[in-house]
């Protein structure tokens, strides 16, 4: 049974009416938002409490812990997934109202020869669309998840990084500490040879000169050191005041070799997301392939003849004619970026292994250098200072050949403590490439792939 003419155009715009109110309930319940932050409003972070003296683990920890960007890139990706879902969804069907000879002249004044339409529309997407959109959604997503690892070991080599400029700057304050007390012990030795009259009081004044220099040395080293754990605690937001030292383990006896190295970072994130970066480029050229496909819409409804108060049914099927416009561009423009991915990920991979090559020479050059400072340099640098040192005191030699002696003895430290730091910087550097430390990295290779120095 149809509804009479007359009631028509009231069930139109109860029809129209009824959708446009539908429409504004969703428009203003989707742009409920929170309040807007301001300064000082910001949500909180939980971070573990460091003080003292901490490990490079627990400040990794506290770095990963108080980091809303990677909240911010998880958001992302339920977004994105969402977004997925939404691309699979096919479009809603429409509904039609047409209304014809009315209001007219002579036979067609009136409403009297007034023709009624309702009819009810549907596009059906051809060439599999929805399918290869959201699987290109889909993989989008997923590349989020790449993007959120590959922030955390950038957080990784940063920490490392960073974790080894304090360390740094500790030893450069312990040396400069030792070159004082050292300076001391050599006044009160030069006082007490003054006092007996053996020397001039002229010797004395040299080494408060140079005790005077070296404490200015270690009020620098102190600064530096301030500045570096300020620096190494703005990763997680601090302020450089709760940890005090950090504490370092044991560099590894012996350094794996390069070739089991070039095979940690061929298994890196960094080198595995290109698989999944391939996935996306090639459904992307596919959805670019489909929509070259035309959407199919079918119509059906009923008519209503207001003078004979008759009705029929209507049918209807439309389909674009691909002519002009098949999507020639957008196919050509993904084949060219999934062409790109080798290109890409070549050159990448030569970026990455060079780091690597120079790295491990490197640091394999200044492990020895350091070894050799260590066993020979300063073991006879402290000889001949203790020597020249017992000498002065016997009055065997002068003022200048103990200030020699302990520059000597100084400048050997500062070597051995350069090489430290070089080697340090060095292995640093390699980690945060590597996206791991070299000891986690020891127990796992074997023995015939490390090298030992």
């Amino acid at each position: 049974m149809f509804v009479h003419s007359r009631l028509w155009p009231t069930l139109c715009l109860s029809i129209v009416f009824s959708t446009g109110c539908i429409s504004q309930v969703s428009e203003h319940g989707a742009s409920a938002r929170p309040a807007p932050l301001t300064p000082g409003s910001h949500p909180s972070t939980d971070v573990p409490a460091l003080r003292g003296e901490a490990e490079f683990a627990q400040v990794f920890a506290a770095v990963l812990e108080s980091q809303p960007e990677l909240e911010v890139l998880r958001l992302t990706r339920e977004a994105r997934n969402a977004a997925a879902r939404q691309a699979g969804l096919p479009s809603n069907p429409e509904l039609g109202v047409e209304v014809e000879d009315v209001g007219g002249s002579g036979e067609l004044s009136g409403t009297g020869a007034m023709e009624t339409t309702v009819g009810v529309s549907q596009a059906f997407s051809l060439g599999g669309k929805l399918r290869k959109r959201g699987r290109a959604a889909r993989l989008e997503a997923e590349m989020t998840g790449w993007e959120r690892d590959l922030r955390i070991l950038e957080l990784f080599g940063e920490a490392r990084i960073r974790f080894a400029d304090v360390a740094d700057a500790q030893e450069r304050e312990a040396l400069s500490m030792e070159s004082v007390t050292l300076l001391e012990r050599l006044l009160e030795v030069v006082g007490q040879r003054v006092e007996s009259g053996d020397v001039s009081p002229v010797e004395s004044t040299k080494a408060r000169v140079e005790l005077a220099a070296a404490r200015i040395e270690l009020h620098r080293a102190e600064r530096e050191l301030l500045a570096s754990r300020v620096r190494l605690a703005a990763l997680w937001g601090g302020d450089g005041t709760s940890v005090e030292r950090v504490r370092e383990e044991q560099a590894p006896l012996e350094l794996p070799s390069l070739e089991s190295l070039v095979e940690v970072l061929a298994k890196h994130p960094r080198a595995a997301r290109w698989e999944a970066e391939g996935d996306l480029r090639e459904a992307r050229l596919r959805a670019a392939e489909a929509e070259a496909w035309p959407d199919l819409e079918i119509g059906a409804g009923v008519r209503h003849f207001n003078e004979s108060d008759e009705h029929s049914f209507v049918l209807g099927v439309s389909v674009p004619l691909p002519i002009f416009n098949r999507n020639q561009g957008g196919v050509e423009e993904a084949r060219t970026i999934l062409s790109m991915l080798e290109v890409e990920r070549e050159a990448e991979w030569r970026k990455w292994y060079g780091q690597l090559v120079a790295l491990h020479a490197e640091l394999q050059t200044q492990r020895a250098l350091h070894e050799e400072l260590r066993a020979s340099l300063l073991p006879e640098a402290e000889e001949m200072y203790e020597a020249v040192r017992k000498a002065y005191g016997a009055g065997q030699k002068g003022m200048l050949d103990l200030l020699d002696a302990e520059r000597t003895l100084l400048e050997a430290r500062q070597a051995q403590l350069a090489a430290a730091s070089e080697r340090r910087q060095r292995q640093a550097a390699l980690e945060a490439l590597l996206g791991t430390t070299l000891n986690d990295l020891t127990v796992s290779i074997p023995d015939s792939q490390k090298e030992s120095n």
